[in-house]
C-alpha cells in the first residue's frame, strides 16, 4: 500500500500550500504580473518541491526547506514587505505547530512521537496526519474570520453554522482513533479509510468555500439593494432640484410683474395692498433664496442647498468654484451622487466636532481643462474607521450606511477618475479627480 502513503503526502502538500495561499490572499493583493494560470503553475511547482522534501523522510531537511520554499512562494505571488512576509509566515507556522500540539494533547500522543527527528511510519499515523490538517484548516478559518487584517468572507452566524461540519468530522476521526481498530493489518480497509478521510477533509474545505461564496453573494445583493435605494433618493433629489430651479426662474421672471403691480398700487394710494404684495414677495424670495457659486444650474443648486444644510448644522461653509469649471459632460444624476454624497459626509463629519466646525470646498480645472478636481476639507473627530484601505462611516448602523462612498467610487470609474480619502489630525480631506473628456 505504498501508493496510499504517496497519496497522503501529496494531499498534505496541497493542503499546506493552499492554506498559505488563502491566508495571504485575504491579507494583501497578488502581484499584477502574476495572475490566473501563472498562480496555478507556481503553486504546482511548490507542491512538487514540498512533496520531494517530505519524501526524503528527513525531519531536519524538512525543517530547513519548508520555511525557505514557503517564504519564496509568498514573495513571488504577493505584494508584501519583508517584515510583513516574515510576520505572517511566523503566524502561519505557529498555527501549524500549535495545531499539532493540540492534537497531541487531544489524542494523548507522546511528545516523543510528535517531536522525534526520526521518520515516522506514515501508515500508522495516516489518521493523525489528516486530523491535524483538519484542525489546522479550522484554525486558519477562525484566524481569517476574526483578524482585523483579513477580509471576513462570511458573517459570524454563517460561520457558526458551517463549523458544525468540521467539528463533526473531527469527532468521527477521533472516534476511529479511540476505537482501537488497527487498519494497518487489513490493507484494503486501511486504503479505503484513508481515501474516505481525505475526501472528508477535502469536502470540508469545499463546503467552507461554498458557504463563503453564498455569504458574499448575499452581502453583495444587500449592498446592491442599498445602492438602488440610494440612487432612487438621488433621482428624487434631482427631480426636486429641477423643480426648485424652475420655481426660482419663474420667481425672477415674475418679479417684474410684482414691481408693476406695486407701482400701480402706490399711484392709487393702496398702501395696505402694497404691504400685502411686498409681504408675499418677501416670503417667496426667502423660500427660494439661492447663493451663486457656479454658472452651471445643477451644480449651483447642489452647492446652494448644501449651504443651507451646513448652516442648519452650525458648520462654516466656504466654497470656491473657479469660473472656468465645466461640468456639462457629467450627467446630472452623477453630479448629485458624487458631489452630494461627499458634501453630506463632510457636513456630517464637521457637525460632530465640539468646535471649529468647517467645510472648505474648492472645484477647479487642470490639464488644459480636461481634468476636473473636487477637493473638500472638513474638520472631524478623528473617530473614523478604516477597513481594507477604505474609510467607513462612523454611524452606529454600519450595515446600512457607507454606501455613499461606494456610489462615488463607482461613478468615478465611469469618468476614469479616482477618489482619494485622507485623515490627519482631525482634518478629513476628500479629493475627487475626473477625466471629463475621456469617459
Amino acid at each position: 500500500m505504498d501508493w496510499v502513503k504517496i497519496l497522503v503526502k501529496l494531499f498534505v502538500c496541497v493542503v499546506e500550500v493552499f492554506l498559505i495561499y488563502d491566508l495571504h490572499n485575504n491579507i494583501t493583493n497578488k502581484r499584477n504580473k502574476i495572475r490566473g494560470k501563472k498562480v496555478l503553475l507556481i503553486s504546482l511547482i511548490v507542491i512538487v518541491l514540498l512533496f520531494l522534501v517530505n519524501s526524503a523522510n528527513n525531519s531536519s531537511l524538512n525543517l530547513i526547506c519548508f520555511p525557505i520554499i514557503m517564504l519564496s512562494y509568498v514573495y513571488i505571488l504577493f505584494e508584501l514587505g519583508i517584515r510583513e512576509r516574515i510576520y505572517y509566515f511566523v503566524v502561519a507556522f505557529s498555527i501549524n505547530i500549535g495545531c499539532e500540539f493540540l492534537y497531541a494533547i487531544i489524542t494523548q500522543l507522546s511528545a516523543k512521537v510528535m517531536m522525534s527527528g526520526e521518520a515516522i511510519d506514515l501508515s500508522y499515523n495516516i489518521m493523525h496526519v489528516i486530523a491535524v490538517k483538519l484542525i489546522t484548516f479550522i484554525a486558519y478559518t477562525i484566524v481569517k474570520q476574526f483578524s482585523s487584517k483579513t477580509i471576513k468572507v462570511m458573517d459570524n452566524k454563517t460561520l457558526l453554522t458551517y463549523m458544525c461540519l468540521p467539528i463533526a468530522t473531527l469527532g468521527m476521526m477521533l472516534t476511529v482513533f479511540y476505537s482501537g481498530i488497527d487498519f494497518q493489518k487489513i490493507g484494503i480497509h486501511h486504503a479505503l479509510m484513508t481515501i474516505f478521510m481525505l475526501l472528508m477533509l477535502g469536502s470540508n474545505m469545499l463546503v467552507y468555500f461554498a458557504f463563503a461564496r453564498y455569504s458574499r453573494e448575499v452581502n453583495s445583493n444587500a449592498e446592491n439593494s442599498m445602492l438602488i435605494m440610494k440612487q432612487n433618493e438621488e433621482l428624487e433629489y434631482l427631480h426636486k432640484t429641477v423643480q426648485r430651479n424652475e420655481k426660482h426662474q419663474e420667481l425672477i421672471h415674475d418679479t417684474s410683474n410684482y414691481i408693476k403691480i406695486i407701482e400701480s398700487l402706490v399711484k392709487d394710494g393702496e398702501n395696505e395692498k402694497v404691504d400685502a404684495v411686498l409681504k408675499d414677495l418677501t416670503e417667496e424670495l426667502e423660500n427660494s433664496i439661492m447663493s451663486i457659486y457656479s454658472f452651471d444650474t445643477i451644480l449651483n443648486t447642489i452647492l446652494s442647498e448644501k449651504s443651507i444644510d451646513a448652516g442648519n448644522a452650525g458648520v462654516e461653509y466656504d466654497v470656491l468654484v473657479e469660473p472656468n469649471v465645466n461640468v456639462e459632460s457629467i450627467k446630472e444624476i452623477d453630479l448629485i451622487a458624487m458631489f452630494g454624497n461627499l458634501l453630506d459626509n463632510a457636513i456630517r463629519g464637521a457637525s460632530e466636532c465640539e468646535d471649529n466646525k468647517y467645510v472648505k470646498l474648492r472645484i477647479y480645472m487642470q490639464n488644459e481643462n480636461n481634468i476636473l478636481v473636487f477637493k473638500c476639507i472638513n474638520s472631524c473627530t478623528g473617530n473614523i474607521q478604516v477597513e481594507n484601505e477604505k474609510y467607513l462611516t462612523t454611524k452606529e448602523d454600519k450595515k446600512s450606511h457607507g454606501f455613499g462612498i461606494k456610489s462615488v467610487l463607482h461613478i468615478a470609474e465611469k469618468y476614469n477618475g479616482i477618489l482619494d480619502l485622507n485623515v490627519v489630525e482631525n482634518v478629513f480631506t476628500s479629493t475627487l479627480v475626473l477625466n471629463i473628456n475621456n469617459k
